[in-house]
């Protein structure tokens, strides 16, 4: 595939190959047949391997070769602009998205004070005796909620409630309540709000700008849900108040306390904390999930992670440093198959050429991340198969597998990498090691094939996972 033209002329943009109109192009991606990724691979075939389309008022270029990304890395400035998160912005207001903004100043204030707590391994450390305790709480619920054969309907929801409790650990250092005999109303209230708000943001961003200019019943029903999050969660926070000094991990700096200290404790510094206890939960709950699934359908693979989880009692803190190696390889090779964020764009404030094309300031450049991760080029002839082997290092040679770096990105990349990824893995690895050690996990007999859809902006299954949990 070509990368950047060696001709003198660059072509115009005009000349790129694509889709023509806007809302054809629309009700193509909405009811065309396929997946969202199925009518993007077609795209990629019979146009090439750039092309143009677009979205109302947005001007979008697609390619997903590792070539033509170090190109468009190389271009970007220190601080990269994206698109595409306008609804999250719309939604929530400057308070919780300073983090997403493509507003420097914005983004750099709300990263700086966050980025400490977030990407220090010894932050992380600190609380990892809560994260397992939550852990250990979602694994004895599990035990309650599967049916005689041992499966467990919804568990993706159940994987959300999780998340949005480990957040609290990591960032209050204390809980929740969720998995309390009678949970609080108000954190009954909270959940519910939480995921109703994922999906209503999810349909905001799958209708592109669309917002903009028609509020539609997802964009009032995704504030409503904000609003109830936040008048809940003050709620929550005055009854911590009356409860604070009866946790001893409760003597550490938390998350919250070192915001507190930078910006006092005001109803803004409280709304971005509420933001942030929902953020990343759809994420990390999508990404156990895949990575459950891809176990499920290999019981060889998840044999081999049993083995190495054996020496560990299933009540044992796991931490990162902990976390054995196939698991490791095992959430690598997940996210390269299934990356959550499967795309992400960038906008230059400059024209820049690719692919031997002009491309004017302020035009949408998406990288689709997930073509790339299972290219054949990149990954050879397994690239479309669970392979988690292929991320460890040979047991004869004792070398690792050499990879474009670029070929898989599923935290995204350079100064706006996702800030929490080194949380969300010490969730997955604490949680997934405690169901493995506890649980043999097969797929029910009523499961049929599971495909990959793009929704919420999010790769997500196209249909409920339906899981059995076995005791071991």
């Amino acid at each position: 595939m070509p990368t950047l033209s060696n001709e003198n002329e660059t072509l115009p943009f005009s000349a790129i190959p694509g889709p023509k109109g806007t809302i054809s192009n629309i009700l193509g991606y909405t009811f065309g047949k396929g997946t969202h990724y199925e009518k993007v691979t077609k795209r990629f075939k019979k146009f090439g391997p750039i092309y143009r389309e677009k979205i109302l008022d947005m001007d979008i270029v697609n390619f997903y070769d590792v070539d033509s990304l170090a190109t468009v890395l190389k271009i970007e400035a220190n601080f990269p602009m994206r698109a595409g998160l306008e609804a999250i912005t719309a939604v929530f207001g400057r308070n919780v998205t300073g983090i997403l903004s493509c507003d420097y100043d914005e983004w750099y204030a709300d990263r700086s004070l966050l980025s400490p707590m977030f990407l220090r391994p010894k932050e992380i450390n600190e609380r990892i005796s809560m994260i397992n305790a939550v852990a250990n709480d979602f694994v004895e619920r599990l035990h309650h909620l599967r049916d005689q054969n041992g499966t467990i309907h919804n568990i993706e929801r159940e994987l959300s409630y999780w998340g949005v409790e480990s957040n609290s650990s990591f960032l209050f250092n204390r809980r929740l309540g969720f998995y309390e005999k009678t949970p609080d109303a108000d954190v009954l209230v909270f959940f519910e709000a939480a995921y109703k708000m994922h999906d209503n943001v999810g349909v905001l961003i799958d209708m592109g700008p669309f917002h903009k200019y028609i509020p539609t019943p997802a964009y009032y029903a995704a504030k409503r849900n904000v609003n109830t999050m936040h008048e809940s969660y003050i709620k929550l926070s005055k009854k911590r108040e009356s409860k604070s000094g009866e946790d001893p991990i409760e003597k550490t700096t938390s998350v919250a306390d070192h915001v507190f200290a930078k910006r006092k404790l005001t109803e803004e510094s409280l709304t971005m904390l509420c933001g942030l206890m929902a953020a990343g939960v759809d994420t990390i709950s999508t990404t156990s999930l895949w990575l459950l699934y891809l176990l499920s359908r290999n019981p060889d693979k998840q044999e081999k992670l049993y083995q190495e989880l054996k020496p560990f009692d299933s009540h044992e803190d796991i931490s990162v440093n902990k976390t054995v190696s196939y698991l490791k390889a095992a959430l690598k090779e997940s996210l390269r198959l299934h990356p959550v964020a499967s795309i992400f764009s960038r906008v230059f404030t400059q024209d820049i050429e690719l692919h031997g094309y002009h491309i004017p300031a302020g035009v949408n450049i998406l990288f689709q991340n997930h073509l790339g991760s299972i290219d054949e080029r990149y990954f050879g002839e397994d690239a479309k198969q669970f392979v988690p082997e292929r991320w460890l290092r040979d047991l004869d040679t004792g070398n690792v597998k050499s990879f474009d770096p670029l070929g898989s990105l599923p935290f995204g990349h350079g100064v706006r990498m996702c800030l929490g990824r080194r949380v969300a893995e010490a969730y997955i690895y604490t949680l997934l090691s405690k169901i493995f050690i506890k649980y043999r996990v097969e797929l029910s007999s009523k499961q049929s094939d599971v495909n990959p859809i793009l929704n919420g902006g999010l790769m997500r299954p196209d249909r409920e996972i339906l899981f059995k949990f076995l005791l071991r």
